[in-house]
């Protein structure tokens, strides 16, 4: 995914919400990349980086153990938020 900076002073709530948007796109385009769901123009956005094809390898394998890490963190608050009734 290339890399984007906002022109906007709200640049960490747009960006949050630019990057919930496209996580409900992909969904049901998940072949599309960020620069389809925009139409090529995010509004206020530039980009300032593009990723490296032969370093992205290196990372598109960190993916798989960080979503086993993220789902063992859920499972473990999922069990925890269980136990925890307020019995008062």
């Amino acid at each position: 995914m290339d890399v984007y900076v906002s022109a906007t002073k709200e640049a960490a709530a747009s960006g949050g919400a630019l990057l919930a948007k496209y996580a409900w796109w992909k969904q049901s385009n998940p072949d599309g990349s960020f620069e389809d769901m925009t139409g090529e123009a995010a509004m206020g956005l530039t980009c300032v980086a593009h990723p490296h094809k032969d370093i992205a390898g290196v990372y598109d394998g960190l993916i798989e153990v960080y979503d086993s890490c993220e789902d063992q963190v859920v499972k473990n608050w999922a069990t925890k938020s269980s136990y925890s009734v307020d019995r008062s």
